[in-house]
């Protein structure tokens, strides 16, 4: 941790944003995250009906418990006020970055990348790499992933659906991975 407090003022005057661990009082804040950037992000990509299908299968309480309760959850804290979450876990061996998602109040301040440092320095020990997807269309995401030294490693077709893009970042290279912070994976991003 930086030393600031959550809800304390930076020396511009702004409330910092704080990225730490998810404890269970985050729960609905992290729903609210999810649901609001899904709606925005999906809305043009997906129909109506999958849009509101997917919503119910990954952004309710009962979905998002399992991750805070075995700690593979991060926030971003402004104030008392969740701007921000990523979550993690590993399928077939590799580590993967499963959400990471910022309210448009609190994108282009850094926040989507301490959200993924905070992941490395929790979960990187014993991986080489680490992968995260999203749906084709979403180009948002995919500037998000290139410009944190992510390629693309491969697309997964989905029935009647864009395909699911695949993304990787070795370790090993230059990018997120250099200058991990040692700690407790707890961050303070300026407003600035």
């Amino acid at each position: 941790m930086s030393g600031t407090r959550p809800g304390a003022q930076s020396a511009s005057g702004a409330t910092p944003i704080v990225v730490r661990p998810a404890i269970g009082d985050d729960l609905e804040g992290v729903v609210n995250v999810g649901r609001t950037t899904w709606q925005t992000t999906y809305t043009s990509i997906l129909p109506p009906e999958l849009l509101e299908l997917f919503l119910a299968k990954w952004w309710t309480k009962d979905a998002n418990i399992p991750a805070i309760r075995g700690r593979r959850t991060f926030v971003a804290d402004r104030g008392g006020r969740i701007v921000g979450m990523a979550s993690y876990g590993t399928h077939e061996g590799r580590l993967i970055v499963w959400k990471i998602y910022v309210l448009d109040e609190a994108q282009g301040q850094g926040v989507g990348g301490r959200l993924l440092e905070a992941v490395y320095e929790r979960a990187s020990e014993g991986h080489d790499s680490v992968y995260l997807s999203f749906t084709d269309g979403n180009a948002a995401a995919y500037d998000f992933a290139r410009s944190h030294g992510y390629v693309e490693d491969h697309r997964e077709a989905q029935s009647g659906l864009p395909d699911l893009i695949w993304m990787r970042h070795d370790f090993a290279d230059p990018g997120p991975a250099e200058g991990r912070a040692s700690g407790t994976g707890e961050e303070s991003v300026g407003s600035a």
